[in-house]
């Protein structure tokens, strides 16, 4: 039970993680046009959703949608790397040029080259540029889709998708709980809520596009540690956001001051903190014992099955896919014994390199040709080396190896002749 239920997070995981970079392209990519189309057609409710007069400029419009539509196409199909290369590097460079703008103080005259803005827009140093967040961000994403399409710069794709992530979460943060420094300073903070919200989605899609790297490998990992980062991470991220919004709108209402806020906060994060810290072990200590529990009846049907194995009077031999030795029973320990065999100088090691006088016989020629074919096979035959008659049957396993069970008629020969 403990393992199909871990199976199953363990699928509901990689689900999460698969779907992420479909739907933050996706998203990107709708919202991208329509911010561009407001541009194209003058609709300001297109470019500036929550009308404060802080709008997203054409050019991160057309970046992000092709930011959007590179991130999607890989998603969707990653076998042709040209198109993710190319978008990402035309993302890149207009984004790397506008943030040199701003560095260097110069105009190279690549805002206002599609459509014209006045000049005294709220958030914004010059008509038409995107701020820095957004200009930092977007350069990221198209090096980080460039190093998406290169299997040892991986990596990096996760690593600038977590930067561009916590550049938009500064943001959203800003918008959420009314601090207009986080976003408002023309010439360091300047972004619009919409265009916050589409980096966070690319950020968040770049780094699930890595499943094997990063926040994406700790969320999909099946131990303890991705356990707890998956009942924990949600969870945090909502109760300190939570309780930053309650502290503030208690404020402004006027029913404590700035210092009783942050101290009564402290106090109710800790807590709640602790209290799901509680919560969270005491279910890794519940699959713990049910991984234990399983363990225990696997090892105690084991050792039910290898004493039915000895038992038996026919010689029982499993090999694994590279036909070396993986069980005996004790009707081979004795039977090797005899034969100046012992069971330590057979485990792990191949069957032709234990018995050498196997090759070329009857039973060698069997179990090789069993091995290759995966067919049954249910033969009488004299093995030299040992002076006796055996009836055996070889049958293939599902993981590529072969199980053998052979029975001494030596005798029954005698007695026939």
């Amino acid at each position: 039970m403990g393992a199909r239920l871990s199976e199953h997070k363990g699928a509901r995981s990689r689900w999460v993680v698969k779907s992420l970079p479909i739907l933050a392209g996706a998203y990107a990519l709708v919202a991208g046009t329509l911010s561009l189309m407001g541009w194209a057609l003058d609709k300001p409710f297109l470019y500036d959703w929550d009308r404060d007069g802080i709008s997203i400029k054409a050019n991160p419009s057309i970046c992000i949608l092709i930011a959007g539509f590179s991130l999607l196409f890989w998603a969707l199909s990653d076998l042709n790397k040209l198109v993710v290369r190319a978008t990402g590097l035309v993302v890149s460079v207009i984004a790397a040029l506008t943030l040199s703008q701003h560095v260097f103080g110069i105009d190279l005259g690549i805002d206002t080259l599609l459509f014209y803005e006045a000049p005294g827009a709220r958030a914004t140093s010059s008509p038409g540029r995107m701020g820095v967040p957004a200009s930092l961000s977007l350069t990221l994403i198209g090096l980080a889709l460039i190093f998406l399409t290169y299997k040892r710069l991986r990596v990096w794709t996760s690593a600038l998708g977590t930067i561009t992530l916590g550049i938009s979460a500064l943001s959203l943060v800003g918008y959420g709980l009314g601090a207009d420094q986080l976003f408002t300073f023309p010439r360091l903070t300047g972004i619009a809520w919409q265009t916050a919200t589409m980096l966070a989605a690319l950020g968040l899609g770049l780094i699930a596009a890595v499943p094997e790297r990063g926040i994406a490998e700790a969320y999909g990992r099946m131990d303890a540690g991705g356990a707890v980062f998956r009942r924990l991470f949600l969870p945090i991220v909502v109760i300190a956001l939570a309780l930053s919004w309650l502290r503030i709108m208690g404020q402004n209402a006027g029913l404590y001051g700035n210092v009783f806020g942050t101290a009564f906060r402290t106090i109710i994060e800790i807590a709640m903190m602790l209290g799901l810290l509680w919560i969270t072990s005491n279910g890794i200590s519940r699959s713990d014992r049910q991984v234990r529990e399983t363990a225990a009846e696997l090892a105690e049907r084991d050792h039910r099955m290898r004493g039915v194995l000895d038992s038996l009077s026919d010689t029982f031999i499993t090999f694994d896919a590279e036909l070396r030795i993986t069980y005996i029973n004790l009707a081979v320990k004795r039977l090797f014994a005899e034969n100046g065999v012992t069971a330590s100088e057979m485990m792990g090691r191949h069957v032709f390199e234990v018995f050498p006088g196997a090759r070329g016989s009857t039973m060698g020629e069997e179990l090789v040709n069993t091995h290759e074919k995966r067919t049954p096979a249910d033969f009488e035959a004299f093995y030299d080396p040992f002076g006796r008659w055996f009836h055996a049957r070889y049958l293939p396993t599902l993981d590529g190896g072969i199980t053998m069970f052979a029975l001494d008629i030596t005798e029954r020969k005698l007695a026939d002749q």
